[in-house]
């Protein structure tokens, strides 16, 4: 697929639509915990484009990966830190207008 930013310049009122999702987690030392961040609702008129990473908690001991899984958004954190840690992620959903989506998109 082939975006044309022309198209997306002349359209930028009103294009996209964002959810933010946070949540407080503990991951136990050197784990791995999977957290449903919330359900993911499209927009009536919008498609869903991504996942946007904002706050992973401990950016120097955690990796933090984002997915839509089953209806869902879901993060996956690795723990790389030896005790256990608490703190915070939040994420923002990006969705499109469908019509503008079909638009600026060709094959």
């Amino acid at each position: 697929m082939k975006i044309n930013p022309a198209l997306i310049e002349n359209k930028v009122t009103d294009v996209f639509k964002i959810k933010k999702y946070s949540k407080s987690i503990t991951v136990s030392a050197n784990g791995m915990t999977t957290v449903n961040m919330g359900t993911l609702s499209v927009p009536s008129g919008y498609t869903f484009v991504g996942i946007l990473s904002y706050e992973n908690g401990y950016g120097d001991q955690w990796v933090v990966s984002y997915c839509r899984y089953s209806g869902n958004v879901q993060a996956t954190v690795h723990s790389k830190y030896n005790a256990s840690l608490t703190n915070s992620l939040t994420c923002y959903v990006l969705y499109i207008k469908t019509d503008v989506y079909n638009t600026i998109l060709t094959t």
